[in-house]
Parts: structure tokens; sequence; C-alpha cells
């Protein structure tokens, strides 16, 4: 018997890197921003003021954005895979092991210098990732990815202040918890789908039906664009990257204030 439907082809393996990508940028904003749920509780444990704590968020800021560069020169390098695994197992380790916080310099060094940093290298290049695995619907794929960073910070820090209220007021648990979501879902979803490019796989990107990568990386001088440059250093002269570091930083300023300070300010009122 001969039949005239046609076998449908497998699911592109771009689809797996941006799940992936998505639900690292889920967890990796949801550790971030859950910070503020337990600015109450250890203060009052280890009879720390407001400033203090705030202290190691804002030093944590700082690092992670300095470092930025050089991991952005070690994703060149190296490449997405080893930079993003790495920085995430590092960072569920160290949030795991704020569980065993025992004084002011302990939250420093992990929270403020190890965790800022492995967030910064698992949330780094997302988009540069991803427009390597899709030509067609690019601009759709990399908007999703970023939504996990917005629906990180808005379910997982429900969900740590229920579990701070269900274990009695445990912020050990609660770290520990955040952290082996990470290490137990986000690490093995990382090994098993996030590759720097579709030649990793012997594949093209999705919609590079017929290999000419329109669109990709070596598209000829005619088709550039007016604001792209070749290094670096050229871009410190594109108006765009000043403009864009500007919004970045207006973002972040504001969104780490509201992170660390909403929550404590919403119980005392």
């Amino acid at each position: 018997m001969t039949s005239n439907q046609t076998t449908r082809p497998p699911l592109h393996f771009g689809w797996y890197v941006l799940a992936a990508v998505t639900f690292i940028a889920f967890v990796n904003a949801g550790s971030r921003s859950a910070f503020g749920i337990f600015v109450i509780p250890m203060s009052e444990e280890f009879g720390w003021n407001r400033f203090t704590i705030s202290v190691v968020a804002a030093i944590g800021a700082v690092v992670g954005g300095v470092a930025q560069p050089f991991l952005g020169y070690a994703f060149d390098r190296i490449g997405a895979r080893k930079v993003i695994l790495t920085s995430l197992m590092t960072l569920g380790l160290a949030i795991t092991v704020l569980g065993i916080t025992f004084n002011f310099i302990f939250l420093l060094i992990v929270f403020g210098f190890v965790a800022s940093i492995s967030n910064s290298g698992a949330a780094l290049g997302r988009g540069a990732l991803l427009s390597r695995w899709f030509i067609r619907k690019r601009a759709t794929v990399v908007s999703v990815g970023a939504v996990g960073t917005s629906v990180g910070s808005l379910v997982l820090v429900p969900f740590a202040m229920y579990l701070l209220q269900a274990t009695g007021g445990n912020w050990r648990i609660t770290w520990a918890a955040l952290g082996l979501i990470i290490l137990v879902l986000a690490v093995p979803m990382a090994f098993l789908f996030i590759r720097d490019d579709p030649s990793k796989v012997g594949l093209r990107p999705y919609g590079d039906d017929d290999g000419s990568e329109k669109g990709g990386a070596d598209r000829s001088a005619g088709s550039r664009g007016p604001l792209e440059v070749d290094n670096w250093s050229e871009s410190f002269r594109s108006p765009p990257v000043w403009q864009m570091s500007g919004s970045f930083f207006v973002c972040g300023f504001t969104t780490l204030i509201m992170s660390v300070h909403f929550v404590p300010y919403a119980i005392d009122v």
C-alpha cells in the first residue's frame, strides 16, 4: 500500500537551543532577583543594618559588570558552551553554599564575587548564540530567549518567598533550594543542548535551506549595515553602542534597587 503523505521533518536542533537558553535566563534572573527576600531574615540573624547587606548587592552588580568584557573574550575564544556550562555550575554551587553563610565576608565573597561573575557568564551572549542558530525567525527567537529573564523574576521570586514562609523563615534552606534548581535542571539542560553553532552537530542554521547563510555572519561587504564594525575598538565610536550602554545602565541600576529593597519596604509598611 502506498501513501501520499509526506514525512514530517524532525524538529531543528536550534529549537532545543532556544529552550535551553530561555530556561537558563529564567533561573539566572530569578536567583539574582531573589536577593531582596533574604535581606530581612539574614539581617535579623546577623545583626546587620540595611546598608551593610546592600553593600553586597552593590558590589556584586559592579563586579558582574566589570567581568563582562573578560567573559565576552572567553566567549569568543573558547565558545559559548564552555562559558555557559562553567558559569552555571559555579553559580549553582555558589547559590547553594549561601545556605551556610556565617558572616559578612562569606556573603560578600560568595554572592558579591563568585555568584555575580558566574551569573554574568551564564547570561552572556544569549542573543549572539541564538543568532548563529537561526536565519529565519531570528528576531522572534532572540526575543523569546529574552523573555526568560522577566519570567524568571516573576516566578522564582514569589516561589522563593513561599518556600521561605513554608520553612518557617529558614533562609538557609531557601538559598540551597534555588541553587539546586540550577544544578539539577539548568546545568543538565545546558550540557545536552547548548552548542556553539550548528556546524558542531552537522547542521546549518534554521532557515538556511540552500547553505548560503543569507543574513548570517559571512555576508558580503555590499550587504553590510551602515553601523556595522569590524572590531571591538571601532564600536566605541558608534553612537548606538553608547545609547544602548546608557539604556542598560539605567535599566540595571533601577532594577537592582527594586530587587534588593522592594520586598523589605513592602514588609515594613
